[in-house]
């Protein structure tokens, strides 16, 4: 969702001015313009609680010199405050992963003051896998357990509910 965490300013005509967080946007499907987007009217002083999208950067020396994928599993994070204290998103180093065994779990993620996390802090944010290869057994072939289909029509083959042509024979006699 663009923006859930940015604060906008609507101006109607009549002079009032109101701070919104954008809650849902629709698009076209095929331009992806959007065509519809729910505000959500907010209150400085009272927190809310949003969705923000995470931004990873950095270079991983277990992806780049051990072979290891980076998986990412989460790519925004919950947190609760005010609407001016919101991070418009949250970056994350993923530097720190170095060996195969590494991740990034919610609760190593710096926040600005005055944001809380709600996400689960347990929650893994980001970790490294290792491609294992799959052992395949190898398949016999034995050709006698091959089925051969006879092809084309029988001279004498009888369909239900039809004159045999040795039928038809003799009624035109």
């Amino acid at each position: 969702m663009d923006g859930e965490s940015s604060i906008i300013r609507l101006v109607f005509k009549d002079g009032e001015n109101k701070d919104v967080l954008i809650q849902d946007i629709s698009r076209d499907p095929v331009r992806g313009q959007p065509i519809h987007i729910d505000f959500y009217a907010i209150e400085a002083d009272r927190a809310v609680e949003v969705k923000v999208p995470i931004e990873f950067t950095g270079e991983s020396s277990a992806v780049k010199e051990l072979g290891g994928t980076l998986v990412k599993v989460l790519y925004e994070l919950e947190v609760r405050g005010l609407p001016k204290d919101l991070p418009q998103e949250v970056v994350i180093d993923i530097t720190s992963l170095t060996t195969l065994e590494s991740h990034i779990a919610a609760k190593e993620i710096a926040l600005p003051d005055g944001v809380v996390l709600v996400t689960g802090p347990e929650e893994i944010v980001a970790a490294i896998a290792v491609a294992k290869e799959e052992e395949v057994a190898p398949v016999e072939f034995d050709a006698a357990k091959i089925e051969v289909e006879e092809k084309g029509k029988k001279e004498e083959e009888e369909i239900p509910g039809e004159e045999t042509p040795k039928e038809k024979k003799q009624e035109k006699k």
